[in-house]
């Protein structure tokens, strides 16, 4: 499988849950992505998230997990998810921005 690069938005709604788009270099317009919170962390948007998502072959759902980067200046402003698969295997990893109450990054496939 070729490398996947995108970029995407999450916004926080009723109950803590996810709502958001995405885009990358496989699918060319924008797409979908709800997260339900599992299991809060211990700031905003941090968390495991039971997340379904719409992947060219049709709706997909895995875990996402959202971290705080620690190695830097200010950790309550940049965040690492890590998106699994059903198997446990990790899908996409990427990095984002807390602007304007939104969760705003990039990602890349791992497989």
């Amino acid at each position: 499988m070729s490398r996947i690069e995108g970029s995407f938005y999450l916004k926080m709604i009723k109950g803590g849950n996810l709502l958001g788009e995405y885009t990358n270099n496989d699918i060319y317009s924008r797409s979908w992505e709800i997260a339900n919170l599992k299991e809060a962390g211990d700031g905003p948007f941090l968390g495991k998230y039971k997340s379904q998502w719409l992947e060219v072959e049709g709706p997909y759902t895995g875990e996402l997990v959202i971290e705080r980067i620690e190695d830097i200046s200010d950790t309550n402003k940049q965040y690492r998810l890590t998106w699994y698969r059903k198997n446990g295997e990790i899908a996409y990893m990427g990095e984002a921005i807390l602007a304007d109450g939104m969760l705003m990054g990039h990602y890349i496939n791992y497989y």
